[in-house]
């Protein structure tokens, strides 16, 4: 049976395509290295590599094992790190990423309530759009990410509430004036802006007037309240962004609120560390409390 170390041996082999290169690399001699080759492919039944005038071709039946010892190399590595987590008692702060609403609104009051249970977790919170924050997950750069709409990746991502698609403004606005008004736009991530464009443009014939360009959410708001435009933008609806302001859903074409959802994501394997699987608990706990005795059936 292979090990680990055999993976290794052959990943290397791999990358340099040549027995003298790779045996430097490996520490071992030229002929030890022939030698262990040729062990591997009797225990396989199958030619791995031919030699070349350049050095050494893996075969289709070697790249198969090779592409298979890479991973076999990964999950092992995921194994170990999992394990780390499990038996490093010392290990106490939970990394997350979120979107600029997610960090405004939604965060502050979960990690309250995780704290108040577990005062002595500690969080490093990092604020990025969302395709960013999912790459950082991916990437194991954090524990956790809140982002808007769903990620391009192969991690878990559970649906934890929606935002709306709101219109807000300092006194109440005929949507039929809107593109005589001056909108302030933030800054969106690609499908929020593909859904307000789609919107726009069943609506209206003619672009909106853009009189001010701003990175968030709530540079809208404070904007807005100084009366220097409308805005559009995606919000909670758990949440009041508002503050006196005059507010309304949007709807498509068919009446229906139009809508975007807020995800929490992570890869299953960091989630086993028990300082995550605790939050990530907790967080589950959270938002079902949030939406019990509510209905959005009108959404």
């Amino acid at each position: 049976m292979l090990k680990i170390s055999d993976y290794e041996f052959l990943c290397t082999l791999h990358s340099c395509m040549n027995i003298t290169q790779a045996a430097r690399k490996l520490f071992i001699s030229q002929p030890a290295l022939t030698k262990r080759l040729k062990q591997i492919e009797q225990e396989l039944d199958t030619v791995i590599v031919y030699r070349n005038i350049k050095g050494v071709c893996f075969t289709p039946e070697g790249e198969y094992v090779v592409a298979y010892a890479k991973k076999c190399i990964n999950d092992y590595k995921d194994v170990k790190r999992v394990l780390q987590g499990f038996y490093n008692n010392n290990q106490s702060t939970v990394s997350i990423v979120a979107a600029n609403t997610m960090c405004y609104y939604v965060l502050p009051q979960l990690l309250d309530g995780f704290k108040k249970e577990n005062p002595e977790i500690s969080f490093v919170v990092e604020n990025a759009v969302s395709g960013e924050s999912g790459q950082m997950v991916y990437n194991e750069q954090a524990d956790i990410g809140f982002v808007c709409g769903k990620q391009p990746w192969d991690f878990q991502q559970d649906l934890i509430c929606p935002e709306y698609m709101t219109l807000i403004a300092k006194h109440p606005v005929n949507l039929k004036e809107l593109p005589y008004l001056s909108r302030i736009d933030p800054r969106m991530s690609g499908n929020s802006r593909t859904a307000l464009n789609n919107w726009w443009q069943n609506h209206f014939d003619v672009p909106p007037h853009i009189g001010m360009n701003v990175l968030t959410m709530e540079n809208c708001i404070e904007m807005v309240k100084l009366d220097l435009g409308y805005s559009i933008l995606f919000h909670s609806s758990f949440i009041d962004p508002g503050n006196g302001l005059y507010q309304e859903y949007l709807r498509d074409n068919n009446g229906k609120y139009l809508q975007r959802n807020n995800y929490m994501i992570y890869r299953t394997d960091l989630a086993m560390k028990p300082v995550v699987k605790s939050f990530i608990e907790f967080c589950h706990g959270h938002f079902a409390r949030l939406y019990s005795g509510r209905s959005d059936n009108n959404f």
